[in-house]
């Protein structure tokens, strides 16, 4: 933390949330929604740890109750008449593996459903109280992965599933399939027009939106996107609002055809990476919200006037804003942070004499237990405070210093060295630091007394090392291997790498793995390279 409270994290980036800030028990909050009366908020965790729901009144603002789940993937709606919650249970879990890891976390669970599609309650007052859940019929549970839930006017659910690429109307009271229907590659998330006639879902591992007539499953039509287009929300003028957290921008949908697209990053011609991951629109329809989840940040979108919507400025928030929701006066906003306000170790402090093995008697948080859920409840700004909480984000932004000496380096790095490169042979050591492999190599930015493979167990590593170029300050955004890998590779994790691992890491499962690896990358396009005397082209 430096003097002025702004936290710094691991890769350089700054965060200096705003608002009054609720600790969840959960991490990774993906929907948020309000009572009708606007006296309580519902939220949805779907990190690693307590995948569930909590209930947050709003005056004073503070955690009332919360249930755990065990599992519950990605979205929730409540009826008009806010009594009745419905959860998207994910995929089906294998139990004695996921309660081994419970056991380690040492959670008690709610509910132990681990088979279930849909889960639900009733709500009365700040207390969830749970019914049985929904299971659809026909679906084996191989090819179940529940993760987008809307609810019509006449109490229809209509439910999406990754896994298969479907959609489900489900009738009320038994919730039997009424109509199912298939949509693009990746089905995600899906909204319903505000007279209830059209159903729109988001194809993540498309760049679509298909539209269906709610009441048939129909199709309508299939509309291009951004790439990753995942949350979205119809606005009381009838538009629809797709973000596309592959793409740095919204797209706009009036009717059956595209009539917008709304970059969301600070500049426009930014590269990949703002992440935008969940829209509101206020009550009024004059402005939108959009969380830029890797820049840490809120876009505030002027919408009133179509065709012409202008990003007016940013809000800055904690650590990978996940969820939005806006209150029924427009006043105050409502914001999910998945993975904390600071970051910090997950290792005791070391003493003078470093171990060198695990010492069972002073053990150590995984990674994934750092990461901490919250709700940021902040009051919406007026031009001058949005002005300079604008101020604040760019300056939350890691600037390379390459200015004077560094800078004429750099270029002349550019003009001689790089046209004679040919191949690049690209190595990771997995799970392991420059120190504890080259803290010993005796130049470079390295700690000797904190190396524990070092040149009698990795020769050959430091051979090349003192032969050829040392990286010795190359930070990876990446908790876990598995988005870890991404941003070594690519410099960017998608959004799906960023929920998916915390499912597989905590025992549950992930959603089905795309049908190439194509599917699921950005708009991130890096040059052409030579593997190998092959051409290859790298996405990110």
């Amino acid at each position: 933390m430096t003097a002025d409270r702004t936290e710094v994290l691991p890769q350089g980036w700054r965060v200096t949330p705003v608002g009054h800030q609720v600790h969840l028990l959960g991490d990774f909050p993906s929907r948020i929604i309000l009572t009708k009366d606007g006296t309580r908020l519902l939220v949805l965790t779907s990190g690693f740890h307590h995948q569930g729901v909590a209930i947050i009144s709003t005056d004073p603002a503070a955690v009332a109750s919360s249930s755990n789940f065990g599992k519950a993937y990605g979205d929730m709606t409540l009826d008009k008449d806010s009594a009745r919650l419905f959860v998207t249970a994910g995929g089906v879990v294998n139990a004695p593996t996921f309660l081994g890891t419970l056991f380690q976390q040492k959670e008690e669970l709610s509910s132990t459903d681990f088979d279930a599609a849909i889960l639900r309650g009733t709500v009365v007052q700040s207390r969830l109280s749970l019914q049985p859940p929904i299971r659809i019929s026909g679906l084996a549970p191989k090819d179940q992965y529940i993760t987008g839930v809307a609810i019509g006017h006449d109490g229809s659910l209509f439910v999406v599933n990754i896994n298969n690429d479907e959609v489900y109307r489900l009738l009320p009271p038994t919730y039997t399939v009424g109509a199912r229907a298939t949509s693009g590659y990746g089905p995600y998330r899906a909204a319903l027009s505000s007279d209830g006639s059209v159903l729109a879902v988001t194809n993540w591992g498309d760049e679509s939106v298909t539209l269906f007539r709610a009441a048939s499953l129909t199709p309508l039509a299939t509309v291009r996107t951004g790439s990753h287009p995942n949350d979205l929300a119809f606005g009381p003028d009838g538009r629809l609002f797709v973000a596309n957290a592959g793409s740095n921008s919204v797209s706009i949908i009036e009717g059956r055809q595209l009539t917008e697209t709304i970059k969301t990053s600070i500049h426009a011609l930014d590269p990949v990476g703002s992440t935008p991951d969940a829209v509101a629109v206020d009550p009024a329809g004059k402005r939108l919200y959009v969380a830029n989840a890797d820049n840490n940040d809120i876009a505030v979108v002027d919408i009133a006037h179509r065709g012409a919507s202008e990003v007016e400025g940013f809000i800055p928030t904690g650590w990978y804003p996940s969820a939005l929701a806006v209150s029924p006066n427009g006043k105050t906003l409502y914001v999910g942070i998945a993975k904390g306000l600071r970051s910090r170790a997950n290792v005791p402090v070391l003493g003078a004499a470093p171990r060198r093995v695990l010492d069972p008697r002073n053990p150590f948080d995984f990674v994934a237990d750092t990461l901490t859920g919250y709700v940021s409840i902040v009051d919406v700004p007026n031009e001058q405070t949005l002005r300079r909480w604008t101020q604040d984000v760019i300056h939350n932004f890691p600037t390379p210093n390459l200015s004077g000496d560094r800078a004429a380096h750099a270029e002349q790095v550019r003009k001689e060295v790089f046209p004679k490169i040919r191949h690049v042979l690209y190595i990771i050591r997995e799970n392991r630091t420059y120190d504890q492999v080259l803290g010993d190599l005796g130049k470079g930015n390295g700690d000797a007394t904190l190396t524990l493979f070092g040149k009698q167990v990795t020769p050959n590593a430091h051979r090349m090392a003192n032969t050829w170029v040392l990286f010795d300050n190359l930070f990876v955004n990446g908790e876990v291997s598995e988005n870890g890998h991404q941003w070594s590779d690519a410099a960017y994790a998608t959004d799906f790498t960023s929920q998916a691992w915390l499912q597989s890491y905590s025992g549950r499962p992930e959603p089905k793995l795309p049908k190439a690896n194509w599917a699921l990358t950005s708009d991130c396009v890096l040059p052409p390279v030579d593997i190998c005397g092959t051409t290859a082209r790298v996405t990110g």
